[in-house]
């Protein structure tokens, strides 16, 4: 392995920027074209037809720091023949005052600080494999993603709008210490089936689905991380769902008193026993709700509440929606056009 090809496996690895290797070949450009670029008319840089005239004319002995309009960056330099692209990524976070100097991509620059706020909340949920709450940002995350003026309503701009989700999870997968390996496997699985994707309905279920791939990957990893007094306590709770628990109960199933469970159960999971009993519950009761055709009487049952109104007030206040709303909704997580 040389060192071009040594930096395309490591750069990504460590800091999550993609690495792209060019030798000549029109068809790498069109790939990172497909990828990268957003607006082939404010992004020229990113066009293969652009990315080719640049790198035609450019030095070995010198490394170029571009930077395109939009405000991402890319990092060229040519060694042994090759040339090596680092990125697009982005050096610093987000200045008001410059979303006013491009009025015509972004409009109200409230509109882009919205989306970074929503963005971060999005990578923290995957990085605690919460996937209910992921799921929740990713529909507000559509809806800002759809304000923004240079995502048009062509079906490129959606699958671009993709591609952002894909780097988002990763982020999120990468901060809760995921495999790199497993990362890119997982991203470029997903990557595939959202580029033979025909219609944005089937493009928003492939975005849910990779939401929760991540997050039950990070869930486990966490799960493995866990004391066993923890994780005792864990597999009781999921094996007794429809049950009254109490705290005391499942403390002496996990073989410990009360208040050394509580003690560990929120200094490894950063949450209380309860909250998370409410968490499962409102977890499994999604997916009944979501692919079996169980009233929300039962599943509301089958969670241990057997108030189905007592059930839909918590599950409401869990996921943002009530249970049949949830169940209506049928994973359109993107925007609609």
């Amino acid at each position: 392995m040389d060192f071009l090809e040594t930096t395309a496996v490591l750069i990504p690895a460590l800091t999550g920027v993609p690495v792209t290797l060019y030798s000549g070949d029109r068809l790498v450009l069109d790939q990172f074209q497909r990828r990268f670029c957003f607006s082939s008319d404010r992004q020229r840089l990113y066009t293969a037809a652009g990315l080719e005239a640049f790198l035609a004319g450019g030095a070995e002995e010198l490394v170029y720091d571009l930077t395109e309009p939009l405000g991402t960056r890319l990092t060229a330099f040519r060694a042994g023949g090759r040339w090596a692209l680092l990125g697009p990524y982005v050096a610093e976070g987000w200045n008001g005052g410059a979303a006013l100097a491009y009025p015509s991509d972004y409009g109200d620059s409230s509109v882009v600080n919205r989306r970074y706020a929503v963005e971060d909340r999005f990578i923290e949920a995957v990085s605690l494999g919460d996937r209910v709450a992921a799921l929740q940002v990713l529909k507000e995350m559509a809806e800002v993603i759809a304000d923004l003026r240079f995502m048009s309503d062509d079906f490129r701009d959606y699958l671009a709008g993709a591609a952002i989700l894909r780097t988002l999870v990763r982020m999120g997968a990468k901060r809760a210490g995921l495999s790199p390996v497993l990362i890119d496997s997982i991203s470029q699985e997903y990557a595939q089936k959202m580029q033979h994707a025909v219609s944005k309905e089937e493009v928003n279920s492939l975005m849910g689905r990779v939401t929760e791939r991540f997050c039950a990957e990070v869930w486990e990893l966490r799960r493995v991380n866990y004391s066993p007094c923890v994780r005792l306590a864990m597999d009781y709770m999921g094996a007794n769902l429809s049950r009254q628990l109490t705290v005391a109960e499942i403390a002496r199933a996990a073989g410990v008193d009360r208040h050394r469970l509580t003690k560990a159960f929120g200094r490894e999971t950063g949450t209380t026993v309860k909250r998370y009993l409410v968490q499962r519950r409102c977890d499994i009761a999604a997916g009944l709700l979501k692919d079996s055709g169980a009233s929300v009487q039962d599943v509301a049952a089958y969670v241990g509440y057997p108030d189905s109104n007592y059930f839909s007030k918590v599950f409401k206040a869990y996921a943002g929606c009530s249970p049949q709303d949830y169940r209506n909704r049928r994973w359109r997580a993107g925007p609609s056009h």
